[in-house]
């Protein structure tokens, strides 16, 4: 009896050591794969810093450098001729003021333009292709329709003229219709779907 008590306390033994086992090889393996996405995120991070994030930042600076003094000067001058107007006039009304003398929308009238740094972000490259081809796409319909309606306009009138000289609809398309390139891309995308 001993001997079944011991073997069965050892299967119970044996079988909470097994699922022990398991659970430290899940714990292994779940650190290993939050380990490799950590690493994923840094090396996203350190290619976006490089190509996106320095320079930008880069050409940032060097656009304060530039132009940023020169209109800290220009503000300068016009505060200060403000100021000496005030001081001349006592008071600055828009009402009564006279534009040969002072002009107070000088402040207002000469906002520096926001600078805007274009770069091809690595993360959002498949989504700006998506948006360029929906732009050449709706660029395309429009002109057809447009180019429809001038059609439609330029057709000639056959009751006016002999029949010799009427064009035919497709003389008439092929006088009016100019494909940009956005189109001609378009068209022959189509063309290749359709023979397929």
């Amino acid at each position: 009896t001993f001997y079944y008590e011991t073997r069965e306390a050892n299967m119970l033994v044996q079988s909470i050591l097994n699922t022990e086992q398991v659970f430290i090889k899940l714990d292994g393996y779940l650190n290993y794969i939050e380990g490799r996405e950590l690493r994923k995120k840094e090396l996203l991070h350190k290619a976006w810093t490089v190509g996106v994030s320095e320079p930008v930042q880069d050409k940032l600076q060097k656009h304060v450098k530039i132009h940023c003094p020169s209109k800290a000067e220009e503000n300068k001058k016009l505060f200060l001729q403000y100021l000496d107007y005030c001081n001349k006039k006592g008071h600055v009304f828009l009402e009564d003021y006279d534009p040969y003398e002072y002009n107070p929308f000088l402040l207002h009238l000469n906002h520096p333009k926001y600078f805007k740094v274009l770069l091809n972000d690595p993360l959002f490259k498949q989504s700006h292709g998506r948006m360029e081809e929906d732009a050449a796409i709706l660029h395309c319909i429009t002109v057809l329709s447009i180019l429809q309606k001038q059609m439609l306009n330029c057709a000639p009138h056959t009751h006016t003229q002999p029949i010799s000289h009427v064009f035919t609809e497709t003389k008439v398309r092929k006088n009016v219709y100019i494909a940009s390139p956005f189109c001609k891309r378009f068209w022959k995308m189509v063309m290749g779907k359709l023979s397929c």
